[in-house]
């Protein structure tokens, strides 16, 4: 549909509202609305308070891993009530954890031994999205950097203190999740901006799989069900002895952490150039270094940074794809 913009004195530019879509949400002269700057889509919604929809999961023939997943992608997919049949008191336990711990504004509302309700307490507004884009890059920023500091002054045994950056992580990417459900980010751009957060998030569990996999990482402090509390060292592995040239691969996945971040926001063709040729060049240099490498500490490292290296290849993808309009 097409709106004529009209000029109202000399700064002002307005455009009239759809009269059904007002009606429908209940807007009238005087109301307050909420405006979402993207790019060159502006998105118009309503404060009105969202229809509240609730879901039942059904928890008594699934594993603790897929009730986890079917409670994160409820919370995913913008439901404000979710009803959780249950038998296992320990695998309820563990998912009002999860929600604690990874679904913002989640909170537990009714519980007996078989049923518990949860419901969202806050309101998920369209506005949050940048800011709470913004914070999770910083995240991931401090995430890659410390790990890095650390590694170098073999300081494994504070590689744990890290991990609740990782869940910080996974809560912002839940909660970006949601939001995009909820409120949406402008048409087309919603598919691209999700598949970006779910690579973000991914990120931030293959910088936690690097501190897992290095000596001196209790495996109670490991994240339940990862394939990396298999693979710490054994003691006849010997020490992790990591070469000149895997800590140069390091900083230069942590420098395109930095540059896709300024690429996301400016959609700089010079910069999508520089992160194609880097994601490139440290996947050959880590797949080179890794052959010649005889410590099984420094094969897992290169292995799990060549995998950043795919998935910054994959980030480029979606992003050059929502830069298109």
């Amino acid at each position: 549909m097409k709106r004529k913009v009209v000029r109202h004195g000399s700064n002002t530019l307005t455009v009239s509202i759809p009269a059904k879509w007002a009606k429908s949400n209940r807007i009238s002269a005087g109301d307050e609305i909420e405006v979402l700057d993207k790019k060159n889509f502006l998105t118009i919604s309503s404060q009105m308070k969202e229809t509240h929809e609730k879901t039942v999961i059904d928890t008594r023939k699934m594993n603790k891993r897929v009730a986890e997943t079917s409670l994160t992608g409820a919370y995913s997919r913008g439901y404000d009530e979710v009803e959780i049949i249950y038998d296992s008191k320990e695998l309820m336990d563990y998912l009002i954890v999860v929600m604690h711990t990874a679904l913002l504004g989640y909170e537990v509302f009714y519980q007996s031994d078989k049923r518990c309700i949860i419901k969202g307490i806050s309101e998920t507004q369209s506005s949050h999205f940048d800011s709470i884009m913004r914070k999770n890059f910083q995240i991931l920023d401090l995430l890659a950097e410390e790990s890095l500091r650390l590694i170098k002054a073999k300081k494994f045994n504070e590689l744990t203190s890290l991990f609740v950056l990782e869940r910080t992580n996974n809560k912002f990417t839940n909660y970006l999740h949601r939001v995009l459900s909820r409120n949406g980010a402008g048409q087309k751009d919603d598919f691209f901006l999700y598949a970006i957060i779910l690579l973000l998030e991914r990120v931030g569990d293959i910088y936690r799989e690097i501190c897992e996999c290095l000596p001196d990482v209790p495996a109670k402090d490991l994240k339940l069900g990862e394939l990396a509390v298999s693979g710490i060292l054994d003691k006849e592995s010997g020490p992790v002895i990591l070469r000149k040239e895997t800590f140069d691969i390091y900083s230069r996945t942590n420098e395109m952490l930095k540059k896709y971040e300024h690429y996301f926001y400016s959609f700089d063709m010079a910069l999508a150039n520089e992160i194609e040729s880097s994601w490139k060049n440290i996947l050959f240099n880590a797949q080179k270094m890794s052959k010649s490498s005889n410590n099984s500490g420094e094969i897992k490292v290169l292995s799990e940074l060549a995998i950043l290296a795919n998935t910054f290849d994959m980030l480029l993808t979606q992003t050059i794809s929502l830069s298109i309009k």
